[in-house]
């Protein structure tokens, strides 16, 4: 008889564990699908951030390096007019 309380319990348990499994493969499902549509534009907004810190930098460098000729460009004039 013992086995038999015990076999109904364990039925039961299964039973509940069954539902919490389907529910949770429901809520998996759901949310690959909804990443399958976020995904996409969070690659896109990465390849947009890279390319505005890429423009960012380039920017700073061309900066510096004209900053660089036109101090390269005065030092020159200035020791052609001293020779």
């Amino acid at each position: 008889m013992e086995a038999n309380k015990v076999k109904a319990v364990v039925m039961v348990e299964e039973a509940a564990a069954n539902e919490k499994a389907e529910a949770s493969a429901i809520i998996k499902a759901d949310t690959e699908a909804e990443l399958a549509l976020v995904m996409p534009i969070l690659e896109a907004a990465l390849k947009v951030m890279i390319l505005l810190f890429l423009d960012h930098v380039f920017s700073y460098l061309f900066h510096k390096w004209s900053l660089l000729l036109c101090t390269l460009q005065s030092a020159s004039h200035t020791f052609l007019t001293l020779s």
